[in-house]
């Protein structure tokens, strides 16, 4: 018997408790999550989150492959050390999430919106960002230099260390970019 798919939509999941489940694929839509722990888990073989809403929840070391995540919104999520491999990130919005530690390798984003999140030591390995904004987010020991970028914006950023993209696909607007 092979692994189980994560199979969800309309419902709203209040404390509930996936930690360290392994899932083959995943199709996630329109659901609501209020303080669910998905700390350690992993889906393996792709699939779709669409149109969900995260809040004050555990993703801390989530790995994800080849998922497609739409018009999903996250608000005070502990996304710490979370593994994205080929992950498609479109119109996803995050609030005050942390996301320290964390690896996104061949991770594409479009149109997504980073209010007030801590990349602390977070590394963007290859991949693409295209319409992506960044706001009032730090960037401590963050490397993001081996990402193609197109109208990406840095807005009350704050950089320490860590490797910045330069170029005309990325901008900066009161951002503190003296200790880089």
């Amino acid at each position: 018997m092979g692994l189980p798919d994560l199979i969800c939509k309309n419902k709203i999941i209040r404390n509930g408790n996936f930690r360290s489940m392994v899932f083959r694929r995943t199709h996630v839509r329109f659901c609501t999550f209020l303080g669910t722990n998905m700390a350690y888990v992993k889906i393996l073989e792709g699939g779709t989150w669409a149109g969900d809403g995260w809040e004050s929840c555990n993703l801390f070391r989530l790995t994800m492959e080849r998922v497609t995540v739409e018009m999903e919104e996250f608000k005070w999520c502990s996304m710490g050390n979370t593994r994205f491999t080929e992950v498609r990130l479109e119109a996803v919005r995050f609030q005050r999430c942390a996301l320290q530690g964390s690896l996104w390798t061949g991770t594409e984003l479009t149109g997504c919106v980073f209010q007030d999140c801590n990349f602390r030591g977070m590394r963007f390995a290859g991949g693409k960002m295209e319409r992506v904004k960044f706001r009032n987010c730090i960037f401590d020991e963050t490397d993001l230099y081996d990402v193609s970028m197109r109208k990406v914006y840095f807005q009350n950023c704050r950089f320490c260390g860590g490797r910045v993209p330069q170029g005309p696909g990325c901008s900066f607007q009161n951002c503190d970019l003296e200790n880089i």
